[in-house]
């Protein structure tokens, strides 16, 4: 799965394992950014569906200017740039209880 977010819209793409899995996602997206502000480009099938993964998994990436993180073999990839040093702490925050459920976080994020 891969969240692409431009402020203030989030794009949701990538291959999720069932309906109300992408369902779930989309909710949790629109609840916060805005159901204005999302678009769905999700497709079902062809992945596992490993017992950790959840909606709750979404980074919240609102305080960047421009950024993309990436859910592959359970490890999220955020890139992008955010305007200042404690915007970068504000999603580092957001992820932070990532990890003890087995999820990693690379994140790369850079100040403007």
């Amino acid at each position: 799965m891969r969240t692409a977010f431009t402020a203030p819209s989030l794009v949701l793409s990538g291959r999720v394992p069932d309906d109300a899995e992408r369902l779930a996602l989309v909710r949790r997206a629109r609840a916060l950014y805005g159901a204005e502000h999302v678009s769905d480009e999700l497709h079902v099938g062809g992945v596992a569906n490993p017992s950790w993964l959840s909606p709750a998994f979404m980074p919240d990436l609102r305080g960047a200017l421009r950024a993309s993180a990436v859910l592959e073999n359970g490890r999220w990839l955020i890139e992008g740039l955010v305007p200042t040093e404690a915007a970068r702490a504000a999603v580092a925050a957001s992820v932070a209880g990532f990890g003890a459920s087995g999820v990693d976080v690379d994140n790369r994020l850079r100040v403007k």
